[in-house]
């Protein structure tokens, strides 16, 4: 959901109760760092898909997965991913890859390098 928070547009996604019970956070929010409609929309829209498949590999693996470990595939999304997003923008009408998040096989040697 695209919001308003002063001159910038803001990106709301829903966590869904399922995830919400075991992660604890009700929402995702992220600036789209823009005031321009029409580039809000697109950033949210390329925003929207790339969350989308992070709460479908989390929800997938739900069982398996630690809150710590939600949270930290969580921040690694949201510094990697949206950031290598930010940079291009491709259009819409054009192909555009998104990629996975990281997989759950490679989860555990992405924690052990945080910590």
């Amino acid at each position: 959901m695209l919001q308003r928070r002063g001159q910038i547009d803001t990106s709301r996604i829903v966590v869904p109760s399922r995830i919400r019970a075991h992660w604890g956070r009700p929402e995702l929010t992220r600036s789209l760092r823009t005031g321009d409609l029409r580039e809000a929309r697109r950033r949210l829209a390329l925003w929207e898909a790339h969350m989308a498949a992070f709460l479908q590999q989390v929800d997938r693996n739900l069982q398996s997965m630690t809150r710590d470990e939600v949270d930290a595939l969580y921040r690694h999304y949201l510094t990697t991913k949206f950031d290598e997003i930010e940079a291009g923008f491709p259009s819409l009408s054009t192909k555009t890859r998104l990629t996975a998040p990281p997989s759950i096989s490679r989860l555990s040697s992405f924690l052990v390098s945080v910590n």
